[in-house]
């Protein structure tokens, strides 16, 4: 095989790129996450987003697609039953809000859950990729809508 210039330049990019590594394996730097905002900061939701109506009927259909959305993207610090006790949240050291709280889900319209899943809140990410279909997002709205009244039902007694 005959060594051509710009192969030659790529070996020695390679060779001085694996150079500089030093060859060992480090840890990455730990992430300073202090001067974060916290879940708890204010929410500045403009007044067309908070009424903004769910277009998507909270039927079997969408309650199962909100289901799964959560259980894989947002119970790592939610909680799959959305009280706010994921994996990630010691490890982070994160606060979050337990979105089964009658009052905390009283307090936000459907449009504002659905901003906060669209843009993010604190240092919750949005959905700034548009991974994520309008549809998808509604689905996630109606699936915590559940959570609520799913630890309703289980906080009632016995009976009720």
């Amino acid at each position: 095989m005959r060594l051509t210039p710009s192969l030659f330049a790529l070996l020695a990019l390679f060779v001085g790129a694996a150079a500089c590594a030093g060859g060992t394996s480090q840890e990455p730097p730990a992430v300073d996450l202090s001067n974060v905002p916290r879940w708890d900061v204010p929410l500045d939701v403009p007044d067309e987003e908070k009424s903004r109506v769910n277009p998507i009927p909270s039927d079997p259909e969408s309650l199962e697609q909100g289901r799964v959305l959560f259980n894989s993207q947002c119970s790592m610090c939610h909680g799959e039953a959305g009280d706010g006790t994921g994996d990630l949240v010691a490890r982070l050291d994160l606060q979050m809000p337990d979105l089964t709280e009658a009052q905390l889900q009283e307090a936000r319209s459907d449009g504002e859950w659905y901003f906060v899943i669209a843009f993010g809140h604190g240092r919750m990410p949005g959905d700034e990729s548009s991974k994520f279909t309008d549809k998808w997002k509604w689905d996630l709205v109606n699936h915590m809508r559940a959570l609520r009244d799913r630890a309703s039902d289980e906080r009632l007694p016995a009976g009720a």
